[in-house]
């Protein structure tokens, strides 16, 4: 969906979530560590089509998919939670990372380094980018994100090349490196 944070347990339709223009769309919602600083953004986060059915299964709780449309208006207007027990009762503020670490070993965190991943692959002005998908105000969390990536991505290139003039020298007898047998 989106790089979830700790308060998000508390997220509900109608309030913070909404359906909108064929998409799960979030709105006015702001971090609570962040939502009164002046200038602050609200969170342009939306759920992706390719897996928003399973917010759709959130509101449809085994009924008849003609119902959808309809699920979704009443959990807008009775602001029902994105995240509930079976049984209704609502989640704690661990819940939402404890279901990660279940399922991937590790906590909610790893989809915003996933995200800056992902995009320093493309470039690093794509990372950046990375800020405003992870909700990161200051460019530090870029950076330290980026830097780990950056370092990463160079040792790699340049193992590469250390391997690529080895094999050179070892595949070469005249060039008398490793693994020649002349005695120069």
């Amino acid at each position: 969906m989106t790089p979830l944070r700790r308060e998000w347990h508390e997220l509900a339709f109608g309030r913070d979530i909404v359906w909108l223009d064929d998409r799960y769309r979030f709105r006015s919602y702001k971090l609570r560590k962040t939502r009164h600083r002046r200038g602050r953004e609200t969170y342009a986060g939306s759920v992706h089509p390719s897996v928003q059915h399973f917010v759709d299964a959130v509101l449809l709780q085994d009924e008849d998919p003609k119902f959808l449309a309809a699920f979704r208006e009443r959990a807008e207007e009775e602001e029902w939670p994105l995240f509930a027990h079976p049984d209704g009762e609502l989640v704690s503020v661990n819940y939402v990372s404890q279901v990660w670490v279940s399922i991937l070993g590790t906590g909610a965190h790893i989809a915003r380094s996933l995200i800056y991943d992902i995009l320093f692959a493309i470039s690093e002005d794509a990372a950046r980018g990375g800020m405003i998908l992870n909700d990161h105000q200051s460019r530090q969390a870029a950076d330290r994100y980026i830097g780990v990536q950056a370092r990463m991505a160079a040792y790699e290139a340049a193992a590469r090349e250390r391997d690529e003039i080895f094999e050179m020298f070892e595949n070469d007898p005249t060039a008398g490196g490793f693994g020649s047998s002349s005695d120069h």
